[in-house]
């Protein structure tokens, strides 16, 4: 009686974790509304959304679908391969050409309206970008050539 007993314990106890949930992944791609299956960089913004950039523009993802944007939407290139948000809630883009731009408050901003943006061009894309602890934003080229927004 007692094996008995300590089968139905060790069944129960198998039971429960073969019944356990394991959290389940969705897979985003073109399919749902991507403009490419090639992602570079993701970035949330201040009011929830998520931006995502690819090598056909960016996409501002609400949680259920998926709305795109190329230059001529305003973007700075239609390659983006990074996303920063500084401290302003500006959610800066670099492009493969060397532009940079950037989104807030669901404006973009590029070289042709915004004339300091001009002079942050760079030959090719940019490498990193940050913030430092004065509010001022570095980007940092491969060819050791450092541009400084105040």
């Amino acid at each position: 009686m007692r094996k008995i007993g300590y089968l139905f314990i060790i069944s129960l106890l198998f039971q429960t974790t073969l019944c356990a949930q394991i959290p389940g992944l969705t897979q985003f791609t073109t399919n749902n509304g991507l403009p490419s299956n090639t992602i570079y960089d993701i970035e949330q913004g201040e009011n929830g959304f998520i931006w995502v950039a690819t090598d056909y523009g960016i996409s501002k993802f609400d949680g259920l679908t998926f709305k795109n944007f190329t230059v001529n939407d305003g973007i700075p290139g239609n390659e983006i391969l990074a996303l920063y948000k500084d401290s302003k809630n500006r959610i800066w883009m670099t492009a493969f050409n060397g532009n940079i731009g950037f989104i807030q408050n669901n404006r973009f901003y590029n070289k042709d309206n915004l004339p300091f943006l001009k002079k942050l061009q760079f030959t090719k894309f940019i490498d990193d970008i940050f913030e430092d602890s004065k509010g001022k934003i570095w980007f940092c080229h491969t060819s050791n050539t450092v541009k400084v927004l105040n």
